[in-house]
């Protein structure tokens, strides 16, 4: 457990955390003011440092290459002091373990830039093999538009020296990206350096804005942590620049790393507005205990598959009350919905099933098919039911049902797409259409009348 550092709030592997400085300090944050380096220990071997309580101090340390031997690395790695200060140890992918600091900084990471694969690996290497409550620091990284996605890997600090850098080549800051200074007719900020105007403006104001920048991206990103949507705010905001864009999705196949530092429910909802949203680590979750632990058990009825409601719970919305009416307790009703592919009627107040809102086109993508299609196939193996309806519109749920049926043992002909064998009939849904008709039309199953 590490003296100096506490985790506060969580969102998936982002924390807001309190590094117990003199002067506490909330992260994500930039650590420019409070760190001290004791230096490298490659020219001469450097005493221990005296410390101070109003500083984070980044013991003696050796760099190395990129992909160096571990053998290498350990042998050459200086001994890490037990201090009673705030500490900070150096570490690479090949050398991170638990060494009783409070925080580590990953050496390195100014290569990573543009290179999402290996900056996913390295981040999740020394991430699980440090403590859980000891900050990461990633340096020569970090600038407003980076900045959400390093707070969604699990780095704790960054520090200026790429706005900096960046600033001195005249490049502009935003969370979106950056802008030349050249192109810029005027400035869209109102920070201290912005304010004089463009006309005024040079490399020296630029520096300073982006170091503006850079504090208030760790703001915003705290506070999308507190209230848990950093993951809806980085969707859109990855998108401005290809190597956030495919290290998120990098970060995504990181299914086990994620997974396990996401909550299982949350007080907000769930914004699913983009196709990575199929892969957010609280869809996948669902979508595998649905279809791996969940049991159905009414699979000795028919199965009604319908498409979601715009409402939530489903049960409580007008369509879904007319499909409940005429089914009732003789067919199991299983929702279609993108994006957590199917939600049986017992799980439709669970998380997400009843705390998510999606964009809603009409339209669905391929992905979109692929995924709920897979989901709907997996969940039907697990499954022994005499019957499947689906009472589903044209379009993405239809192609749904059929991508989940075309490689069982009932076919669906290409006409009307009723399958030719006696278990699965795929009944679409026509205008005009009612429920009580279409379950008439099964034979088997009794409609209710007045």
């Amino acid at each position: 457990m590490t003296e100096h550092f506490e985790v506060r709030d969580r969102d998936g592997a982002a924390r807001v955390g309190e590094l117990r400085l003199a002067d506490p300090v909330a992260t994500p944050a930039v650590a420019d003011s409070f760190l001290v380096d004791a230096g490298s220990a490659w020219p001469a071997e450097r005493a221990v440092p005296e410390g101070d309580a109003a500083a984070l101090t980044v013991l003696p340390h050796r760099g190395l290459p990129a992909g160096t031997e571990p053998e290498v690395a350990a042998a050459f790695a200086p001994e890490v002091p037990d201090v009673d200060y705030p500490a900070a140890a150096v570490v690479s992918p090949e050398t991170a373990a638990d060494l009783g600091v409070d925080a580590y900084v990953l050496s390195g990471t100014p290569g990573l830039v543009g290179h999402a694969s290996a900056f996913v690996d390295a981040l999740v290497t020394v991430r699980e093999a440090i403590p859980d409550d000891a900050a990461l620091y990633a340096p020569g990284v970090a600038t407003p538009a980076t900045l959400p996605l390093l707070a969604y890997a699990g780095v704790d600090l960054v520090d200026a020296d790429r706005a900096v850098v960046r600033g001195t080549q005249g490049r502009y800051l935003t969370p979106e990206g950056e802008t030349r200074l050249g192109d810029l007719e005027e400035l869209p900020c109102a920070c201290p350096a912005c304010l004089d105007g463009r006309d005024s403006f040079d490399r020296e104001a630029c520096v300073e804005h982006n170091r503006h920048a850079l504090r208030a991206a760790t703001a915003r990103v705290r506070s999308r942590i507190r209230s848990g949507t950093l993951r809806d705010y980085l969707e859109g905001q990855a998108r401005h620049a290809p190597w956030p864009t495919a290290a998120l999705r990098g970060f995504d196949q990181q299914w086990g790393y994620l997974e396990a530092r996401t909550p299982v429910f949350r007080a907000t909802t769930m914004r699913a507005t983009t196709s990575d949203a199929l892969h957010r680590p609280e869809v996948q979750r669902f979508a595998d205990r649905v279809t791996s632990r969940y049991r159905a058990r009414f699979d000795d009825r028919p199965l009604l598959l319908v498409p979601c409601s715009a409402g939530k719970p489903y049960g409580e919305s007008k369509s879904h009350s007319r499909f409940q009416d005429a089914a009732g307790y003789r067919a199991h009703k299983v929702s279609l919905t993108s994006p957590l592919g199917v939600v049986p009627r017992e799980l439709e107040l669970t998380y997400p099933a009843q705390h998510y809102d999606a964009a809603v086109t009409g339209e669905w993508s391929a992905d979109e098919v692929a995924f709920v299609g897979d989901v709907l196939d997996r969940y039907l193996d697990r499954a022994d039911y005499p019957r499947v309806v689906a009472h589903v519109p044209a379009g993405g749920y239809r192609r749904a049902v059929e991508r989940a049926l075309a490689d069982r043992d009932e076919r669906l002909t290409a006409g009307d797409l009723i399958s030719t064998g006696s278990l699965t009939e795929l009944i679409p849904f026509e205008p005009g259409d009612t429920v009580e008709a279409r379950f008439a039309s099964l034979g088997s199953v009794t409609v209710a009348r007045e």
